[in-house]
């Protein structure tokens, strides 16, 4: 697929289905080579029932292909959502940080910055 990352590793957990946009993964490639350790992919495409199971919003960018969870294998993940925003085309993405859960939330769409606790 990329570089630095596999098809199967963006499938839905549930069904193995879904395509992921190349866009998103182009961007976690670049986040990747830069930081110089993994980035695993916790979830990424979801079906619409895995969506509901895993409890994800209705219309999640997940259910496109357009999100991924993230978990930096440094556990930095304020240093990831950084390289992230500074990396993805501006107004074009999401970054979440779940800082109780230990990973970022990124999606190819437009809003600002933001932390869940």
């Amino acid at each position: 697929m990329h570089k630095y990352f596999k098809s199967d590793e963006f499938t839905c957990k549930c069904c193995g289905g879904g395509e992921v946009d190349p866009l998103l993964v182009s961007i976690l490639d670049v986040v990747r080579a830069r930081r110089g350790c993994a980035l695993i992919i916790t979830s990424g495409f979801r079906c619409n029932q895995h969506n509901i199971d895993v409890g994800g919003v209705t219309n999640s960018y997940h259910t496109n292909g357009q999100a991924a969870d993230i978990v930096p294998s440094d556990g930095d993940i304020y240093s990831l959502a950084g390289e992230l925003r500074s990396v993805a085309p501006a107004n074009t993405c999401g970054v979440i940080i779940y800082s109780a859960d230990g990973f970022v939330h990124f999606d190819i769409r437009s809003y600002e910055y933001s932390e869940i606790r």
